[in-house]
């Protein structure tokens, strides 16, 4: 939403996301609206995987919209906004565990079969597998924080 400083493009590092962020971006400045564009990449578990060209966005998403928001809330510039999240991004790591699989309203289906005793370590937003995903046993108990 343009309130006239502009807008930042939170994109997870996704290629159909990006694709399509940039479109959004090159639609904006049509308009006359300055674009910023913020990409996450921080999953530890997936260099590249079918669908990404690098580290896919994950966790680090959330912190960045969070972050930037306040920054935007304070009045802060664009640049300066989208540099901050460029930061927060940069020095973020993240890494996906399941416990149970997604189940897709077009599907009504479970996207993968875990067991009951079984984690799966390494998945994506999206419930996006790759080759470097794997199983593993499901800890008796859960390590407090």
């Amino acid at each position: 939403m343009n309130g006239g400083a502009g807008v930042i493009h939170v994109v997870k590092n996704y290629t159909g996301d990006v694709m399509n962020f940039e479109m959004a971006a090159e639609m904006g400045q049509g308009d006359d609206i300055e674009v910023e564009t913020i990409l996450t990449n921080d999953d530890v578990a997936v260099e590249d995987s079918l669908y990404t060209a690098g580290r896919r966005g994950v966790g680090v998403t959330v912190l960045v919209e969070k972050i930037c928001g306040g920054a935007a809330d304070d009045r802060r510039n664009l640049q300066e906004v989208a540099e901050l999240g460029r930061r927060v991004n940069a020095n973020g790591r993240s890494m996906g565990l399941a416990l149970t699989p997604c189940i897709t309203p077009g599907s009504g289906e479970p996207s993968f079969e875990l067991g009951d005793d079984e984690v799966e370590i390494g998945i994506g937003i999206h419930v996006s597998r790759d080759a470097s995903a794997s199983r593993s046993a499901r800890p008796r108990r859960w390590p407090s924080v």
